[in-house]
């Protein structure tokens, strides 16, 4: 029997009553709550306060908002991620690459020192030891402490200029990537291995983004 339709769906307007109700309770009462990452354990959410320009971390449980030190009093940038095993926190700062480690006394430092690194970009594989992020509209992967770094160069050249990396498949070898914005996006998958790029999907008049 159908239960969708009328007042047998709970979620029809007029049976949204009592336990029925789904209800959303705000995380922060003041700033900017911009490129929220989870932490491992589910617990705490990292995310970027565009009215502070800081990269800020709540408890979930107890709902409090706590920044992170800016070291060497560097210009921090949208996009943190966290890692997904670890208390280490990715972010761009000065255009470059910084890791930011939770509750332990350890200094930020900048895991790369090229710049033009791109806020929003980075993407950390599901083991937790290697990171994608854009530079300078190029695709670099490199392990979280900044070593054996290199470019992933699509193999079909009219693959246009890189916009975002979106994520990082959970077996590692491939990568989904974004190229150009708006409705002229084009998604593509990359092998790690081979740099071989497959098209995913093309924007066909409506917007791509991650």
């Amino acid at each position: 029997e159908d239960k969708t339709e009328g007042h047998d769906n709970p979620y029809d307007p007029e049976n949204l009553s009592g336990s029925n109700v789904i209800r959303f309770t705000p995380l922060t009462e003041f700033g900017r709550f911009n490129y929220p990452s989870w932490s491992p354990d589910e617990k705490k959410i990292a995310y970027y306060d565009t009215s502070k320009g800081s990269v800020w971390v709540i408890d979930l449980n107890s709902k409090l908002p706590e920044e992170l030190p800016k070291d060497d009093n560097h210009t921090v940038e949208p996009g943190p991620k966290w890692s997904p095993t670890e208390n280490k926190i990715a972010y761009i700062g000065n255009e470059n690459i910084w890791i930011k480690y939770y509750n332990e006394s350890k200094k930020s430092d900048p895991i790369t020192t090229d710049g033009g690194y791109k806020a929003g970009t980075i993407v950390w594989s599901r083991c937790g030891q290697k990171i994608a992020c854009v530079q300078r509209g190029k695709m670099k992967i490199m392990n979280f402490d900044g070593s054996d770094m290199k470019e992933l160069k699509p193999d079909d050249t009219s693959i246009g200029t890189i916009s975002t990396i979106c994520d990082w498949s959970p077996d590692g070898n491939k990568l989904l990537f974004i190229t150009g914005s708006g409705i002229g996006a084009q998604a593509y998958t990359i092998d790690n291995c081979n740099n071989h790029a497959e098209l995913t999907l093309k924007g066909k008049g409506k917007c791509i983004t991650c």
